[in-house]
Order: C-alpha cells, then sequence, then structure tokens
C-alpha cells in the first residue's frame, strides 16, 4: 500500500510540475508583452514627454514656495546691495519706512512690533544697510588674496 501512495505522491508532483511550468510560461509572456510595449518608440516618447511635465511641473511648484500658480516675491540682500554699490552708495537704495524712522528707539523690538522693516538689513541714520564681508575688508584695507592669520 505504501507503494501506491508513493506513486500517487509522485503522480502529484509531476502534475505540478507541469502546472508550474504552464504559469511560468505565460507570465514570461506577460512580461515580454510588457516589455515589448515599454521599449517601443512610440511609449518611449509618451513616457519622455510624462517625464519631463512632471518635472516642470515640480519645478513650478518649488519655486513659487508651494503656492503655484501665485509667486511670492523673494528678495535678495546682496543683489540690492550691489545695485546699491553700482549707483555709488553704501546704503541700500530702498528707503526705510517712515513709520520705523519716526520710532524715538527703533532698535526697540517692542516699538517696531506692527511696523514693517527689512529683516536682513541694518538701519542706521535714516539708511538701511546689509552688513557684509566686503565692508570689512574695505574698512580695514585687506586685499582679496590675503588670509587671516
Amino acid at each position: 500500500i505504501w507503494l501506491l501512495s508513493l506513486e500517487l505522491f509522485f503522480k502529484k508532483i509531476l502534475i505540478l510540475r507541469e502546472a508550474n511550468k504552464k504559469t511560468i510560461i505565460g507570465i514570461r509572456a506577460v512580461f515580454e508583452r510588457v516589455q515589448r510595449v515599454f521599449l517601443s518608440p512610440k511609449t518611449g516618447i509618451v513616457l519622455g514627454i510624462f517625464v519631463c511635465a512632471g518635472i516642470a511641473i515640480y519645478a513650478l511648484w518649488y519655486s513659487s514656495v508651494g503656492r503655484f500658480p501665485v509667486f511670492p516675491y523673494v528678495g535678495n540682500a546682496y543683489i540690492d546691495l550691489g545695485e546699491s554699490f553700482l549707483q555709488g552708495k553704501l546704503s541700500l537704495l530702498e528707503q526705510p519706512d517712515p513709520q520705523l524712522m519716526a520710532l524715538d528707539n527703533p532698535y526697540d523690538f517692542q516699538q517696531r512690533e506692527n511696523v514693517p522693516y527689512r529683516w536682513d538689513a541694518s538701519y542706521y541714520q535714516g539708511k538701511s544697510f546689509v552688513t557684509s564681508m566686503l565692508y570689512w575688508r574695505i574698512l580695514n584695507g585687506w586685499k582679496a588674496n590675503e588670509t587671516n592669520k
């Protein structure tokens, strides 16, 4: 009797092996079809367009600080400083808010709490300045090729 059960066991293994071969062949056929579709020139062009569009949308979203289609003004104090230097001035061309100039002590945070002011600029005698290593080098007479020792 154990010989009969062993024979049935091997027949089941052979049946499963044949079914497994058919499954593998089916999976391979599906994979080959998918590969043919994705490797065709038309699909490559369409995928390329989608990838480029995705990159462009991400770049627009990123440059709008997540507020696309509204692009906030992003100022750069050093660009403004360069414009001032081109005009022959050390102070920024942009004048401080008149409310700031009217304060008794414009350096006191509590007094200027509701007054608009430029965050990255220093206020001195009615003008705005941007502190830069360039000022330090000009005032101390350092040359560009000198190093601190």
